[in-house]
Order: structure tokens, then sequence, then C-alpha cells
């Protein structure tokens, strides 16, 4: 479980993107409930009734419950150039992620991951939004994390959060020398692989990417989430390009 002690000035805008065109799925039950901008922090319920793993078995993404008090703070007007916020690539736009994360949070601050979006936005409880990127980082040792927004290479908004247990397998902050592929190559990789996983992609950056580096997989890994179901699709080797597994396990 993590429990998000306190939603800082976290700033959104736009419109929710559409559901993205491809396989029908059903939509799993999410593992926690969150209600937006509250005043008294509510706490979800994790595992879902009758499991007790915190590892992923249904493919949908592992987040756990969150405890939310959210600040209604709306943003200033941002480039509204790409629908999906996605104007700027993950790694382009991670140096302004890194800045604010080092100025916000804490000077050692490091990358652990980029989430997926859709999940991301509904785990906190906040106001709709573009898509973008969302950062997310650490300090070794220390429990609080530190969520950075990045739409259209502007900051959009950021929150800490803190864990009362670590997820599995445990997640390890990511060397980026070793990130090879950026997120441009890994939507045209996945849109070439869409026709075998029977989904018809027309615009690739509509769907979610999440970057991680986890304990025992021996390198960072890209995996293509549907941002209307939560549901994994696709992963490839940040270092290789070559395909692999569901890096959360099946």
């Amino acid at each position: 479980m993590i429990v998000r002690y306190r939603l800082g000035a976290f700033l959104l805008s736009g419109a929710l993107i559409a559901g993205c065109s491809g396989k029908p799925q059903a939509t799993p039950t999410m593992p926690y409930q969150v209600t937006p901008i509250v005043v008294t922090p509510t706490l979800g319920s994790y595992p879902p009734a009758g499991t007790t793993s915190t590892t992923n078995t249904t493919g949908t993404y592992p987040t756990p419950p969150v405890q939310v008090t959210a600040n209604p703070a709306y943003p200033a007007p941002i480039d509204t150039s790409d629908p999906q916020g996605r104007s700027k690539s993950a790694i382009e736009s991670l140096s302004v992620a890194q800045n604010i994360a080092k100025e916000q949070f804490d000077p050692n601050a490091k990358l652990y991951a980029i989430d997926p979006s859709q999940v991301t936005i509904r785990n906190l409880g906040s106001m709709p939004t573009r898509p973008g990127w969302f950062y997310r980082f650490k300090v070794a040792g220390a429990p609080r994390e530190f969520y950075v927004q990045v739409v259209n290479g502007e900051v959009s908004g950021t929150t800490p959060t803190e864990p009362i247990a670590q997820t599995k397998p445990l997640e390890l902050p990511i060397d980026l020398a070793t990130v090879k592929l950026t997120s441009d190559q890994v939507f045209a990789k996945f849109q070439q692989k869409a026709p075998d996983l029977g989904l018809k992609v027309t615009d690739p950056r509509t769907y979610d990417l999440e970057l991680v580096n986890l304990e025992g997989v021996g390198a960072p890994v890209w995996s293509v989430y549907d941002p209307a179901t939560y549901k994994w699709l696709y992963a490839v080797n940040a270092t290789t390009g070559d395909e692999v597994p569901n890096p959360h396990g099946k």
C-alpha cells in the first residue's frame, strides 16, 4: 500500500483523453478508491477482496490504494499544441521534472519511474488533464516519493507521497545511461506490434507508457498500457529494444 499523505499544489488542466481504439477488453476493478479534492483523507482497500498478493496477477497496472488530501488549485493555461501533452518525448521532458524535484523535494532525488498517466491521474484523485508524462522521484533509503507531471515540456504540477509498504518486485533507481530507447521509439515499435495483439492503432501516443527498473529484471523496461482499461499490452528492454514479458508478472 502507498499512503498519499498530502497532495501538493498539483496543477492540472485540459480534458481527459478519450479511450483508444483496439481490441475490446473488460475494465478491471481497480485496487483502490479515491475521492478527489477532499478535506479529510480517505483510504481505499488493497489487495482486492479475496486476494493477498501485492504482485500483478491480472495484467492491470499494480497500483496500491492511496490516501489523498487534495489542493483544489487550478493552473494558469499551458501549451495546448499537443492534445496528449506529449509534444516532447518522455526523455526530453525529464530534465524539466528533475530540476523541479531537486528544487522542491531533495537535491539528491533520483528518477524511479515514469508512471502510466491515466492510472496516476486516477490514483492521485486529480482534476482532468492532458496525459503528459508523470515522473516519480525518490532518495535512496528514504520512504517519501515526489511526482512531477510535465505537459508539452512544461511542469503542470507536483505532489509528495509516502509509502507504508514496498511493492514487489522492488523498484530501483533508473540509470539513464542505460535507457537507449526514447518514448517515440517505443511508440513506433508498439504500432508495428499492434496487429499481432489484435489492435488497430492510429495514434500510438494515445496509449500510456511506463518506465521502471525492477529488481531481478536486469535492465529498465518500457511498457505500454491501455489508458482506458489500465491493462498492460507490450514491453521492451529499454537498453536493447528487445521485446520482453510484463516486468510486473502476468
